[in-house]
C-alpha cells in the first residue's frame, strides 16, 4: 500500500460503531456529511475518474452502514450482475469457514485430499508432506503455478476436460508453507472441497448458508464440466450485494442476530499469513490484507470489496480496467475516499447542501449516455465490403463467418457473426455511442452467453475497428478488420488480460 494511504488510515483510526439496522432488505442511504464525509471531495473522485478515462463501472461507499456514495457509469447500473472475478475467492473462503463452523470440515490442518476420495490421487503420493486446507487458503500449497505473462496454469486447467483432476495432478514445486504463489487452481479445489464436504453444490450451499441470510437472491456462478462452481472466479453479483459481503466481514461474521461465520474464522481469514515470504501487504484466507487491520477481496479488471474496520467503511468497485489502470485504485482511495472522511467515529459534519447537490449532479451526469458525435462519411471500402460474407479460418473465439452492413447517412452499422454455429447480429454505433445487445453470443466461451455487449466502431483507411465491452464479464478491447479485395485479417485484442492479440484471417465467400 502506498505511504499516503497508510498515513491517511493512521490519522483516521477509529473503532466500529453500533449498528442502526441490517441491510438484509436493502441499503439505506445518507448524505455524506451525516456520516462524517465531505461531498465536495467525493465529487472530485468522479472528476478524477473521467479525466483519467478510467474504465470504472461503479463505486459504492458504505459508512456506518449507510450508502453515502453510489455512482454508476453508463451503461452500467445498480442491477447489473457483474463478474466479480477473483473476489469470488473471498466468497469461497467464507464458505469454507461456514462449513468448518458446521463441522462439515473437521480441521483446516487436514490434508485437503481427504475430501477427494472419488478422484485419482496417485500424484499426491510424491508430496514432501501433506498439503492442508489451510495451505490452499493462504496460497502456500507449493503446487505448481505459472503466472507469467498471465495465469498460464489456470488457462491450462480451463482447456482440460476435468478441472478438479487437473488441479489434483499438479506437482509440488515448493515445500508447502514456505512460498506464496497466487494459485487459482488451488482456489478451485477449495470450491470443490465445499461441495464434497457439504454434499450439495457450492452454489446451493452458498445460497442457503450465506446469501439468503444476507438478503442476496440474484447471482450467477459459472460451473466447470463436472458441475463444480468456479471457486476462483466467475461469480456475478450486483455491487450492493458485494457490499453485503464486506459488511458481514466488517461485523466479524455477524448478521442481525445470527453468526453466519465465526468471529474466529473471520479474524484468521483477514490477517496476514505470509508476512515472511509473501506479497508486501500480505495475504490471509483468500483475502488480501492491508496494514492497520484493513483488507480486501480483489478481482481482475478492478473488482474490489475493501473493508476498513477502523473506519467503519466498506468500498465496492466494479470495472473493466487494464492492469495499469487498476493501479489507480490506490490514488482513488488515498486522494479522495480517505480524505473525504473528516470526522472520526459517528460524528457528523455541518450540512453543505451546495456540495451535496454538486455530488448528486455529477453522479447523474456519469449515468447518462454520452452525446452523439458527427458520423464521418463512409469510405468506398465500406460500400465494397457491405453485405458480403467472409469465411473465417479456425480461431480461438470460434467465429465461423463474418458479415458487415453499412448504409450512407446511418449512425450505426451491423456486424453478423456465426458463433457456436449460431448466427448473431449486433448493431455498432458510428456516432461514438456504443450500441448494446442483450442475449446474443459474442464468443464461444460460455461465460459470455446471454451477456450485454456494447459496440462502437470507426473506419481508418481499409480497416474497420470495433471497440467492444462485454458488460457483465469485464472483458473489453478492440477488433480490427483489415480488408483487401478478397480477404480479411482479424485482430482481436482484449485489454484486461495480459497476452498477445488473437489474430486470424478469412476469405470472401463465393457467390
Amino acid at each position: 500500500m502506498k505511504k499516503g494511504v497508510i498515513v491517511s488510515l493512521a490519522i483516521l483510526t477509529v473503532g466500529c460503531a453500533a449498528i442502526d439496522y441490517w441491510p438484509t432488505d436493502g441499503w439505506r442511504t445518507s448524505i455524506p456529511e451525516e456520516q462524517g464525509m465531505d461531498s465536495e471531495v467525493l465529487a472530485g473522485l468522479i472528476d478524477y475518474i473521467e479525466e483519467n478515462e478510467l474504465n470504472i463501472h461503479s463505486v459504492t461507499i458504505i459508512r456506518h452502514g449507510y450508502v453515502v456514495f453510489d455512482a454508476y457509469f453508463w451503461p452500467f447500473d445498480s442491477s447489473t450482475l457483474h463478474d466479480i472475478a477473483s473476489c469470488t475467492k473471498s466468497v469461497t473462503s467464507t464458505l469454507i469457514g461456514i462449513a468448518l463452523d458446521k463441522g462439515l470440515i473437521s480441521n483446516l490442518n487436514d490434508p485437503f485430499i481427504e475430501y477427494f476420495h472419488d478422484y485419482d490421487l496417485n500424484v499426491r503420493d510424491e508430496d514432501p508432506e501433506p498439503i492442508t486446507i489451510r495451505r490452499l487458503l493462504t496460497m502456500t500449497s507449493g503446487l505448481e503455478c505459472v503466472n507469467v505473462p498471465t495465469e498460464v496454469t489456470l488457462m491450462r486447467m480451463l482447456e482440460s476436460p476435468d478441472y478438479v483432476q487437473f488441479a489434483l495432478d499438479l506437482p509440488v514445486t515448493h515445500l508447502p508453507g514456505t512460498y506464496f504463489d497466487y494459485n487459482s487452481c488451488g482456489s478451485h479445489l477449495l470450491g470443490a472441497l465445499v461441495a464434497n464436504s457439504t454434499g450439495i453444490s457450492e452454489e446451493e450451499f452458498c445460497r442457503k448458508s450465506l446469501f439468503e441470510p444476507l438478503g442476496i437472491d440474484t447471482f450467477f456462478w459459472q460451473r466447470d464440466p463436472q458441475g463444480y462452481c468456479h471457486g476462483w472466479g466467475d461469480l456475478r453479483m450486483n455491487p450492493h450485494d458485494m457490499a453485503k459481503i464486506g459488511f458481514l466481514m466488517l461485523n466479524k461474521g455477524r448478521w442481525d442476530d445470527r453468526q453466519i461465520v465465526s468471529r474466529k474464522y473471520v479474524r484468521q481469514a483477514t490477517r496476514n499469513h505470509t508476512k515472511d515470504f509473501g506479497p508486501e501487504d500480505g495475504y490471509g484466507y483468500q483475502w488480501w490484507t492491508y496494514k492497520l487491520g484493513t483488507y480486501h477481496a480483489d478481482g481482475r479488471g478492478g473488482q474490489r470489496i475493501f473493508v476498513a474496520p477502523i473506519l467503519d467503511l466498506v468500498i465496492v468497485t466494479t470495472a473493466g480496467n487494464t492492469a495499469e489502470e487498476s493501479e489507480r485504485y490506490e490514488e482513488i482511495l488515498g486522494s479522495f475516499i480517505l480524505p473525504a472522511i473528516k470526522k472520526k467515529g459517528r460524528g457528523s459534519l455541518p450540512a453543505n447542501p451546495q456540495a451535496f447537490a454538486l455530488l448528486q449532479d455529477r453522479i447523474k451526469d456519469v449515468a447518462r449516455p454520452p452525446s452523439p458525435e458527427p458520423v464521418p462519411a463512409l469510405p468506398q471500402i465500406a460500400h465494397d465490403v457491405s453485405g458480403k460474407t467472409w469465411l473465417l479460418d479456425s480461431n480461438l473465439v470460434d467465429w465461423k463467418t463474418l458479415e458487415l452492413e453499412f448504409e450512407n447517412g446511418s449512425d450505426e452499422a451491423f456486424v453478423t457473426l456465426t458463433v457456436n454455429d449460431s448466427e448473431n447480429r449486433f448493431p455498432v454505433g458510428l456516432d461514438g455511442i456504443p450500441r448494446i445487445t442483450t442475449g446474443e453470443s459474442f464468443a464461444a466461451d460460455s461465460r459470455y452467453a446471454g451477456q450485454d455487449v456494447a459496440l462502437k466502431g470507426f473506419w481508418s483507411a481499409d480497416t474497420f475497428t470495433i471497440d467492444f465491452s462485454t458488460l457483465g464479464v469485464i472483458e473489453r478491447g478492440t477488433i480490427a478488420f483489415h480488408f483487401t479485395a478478397d480477404s480479411v485479417g482479424v485482430e482481436l485484442f482484449e485489454k484486461t488480460l495480459i497476452g498477445a492479440p488473437v489474430m486470424f484471417s478469412g476469405t470472401l465467400k463465393g457467390e
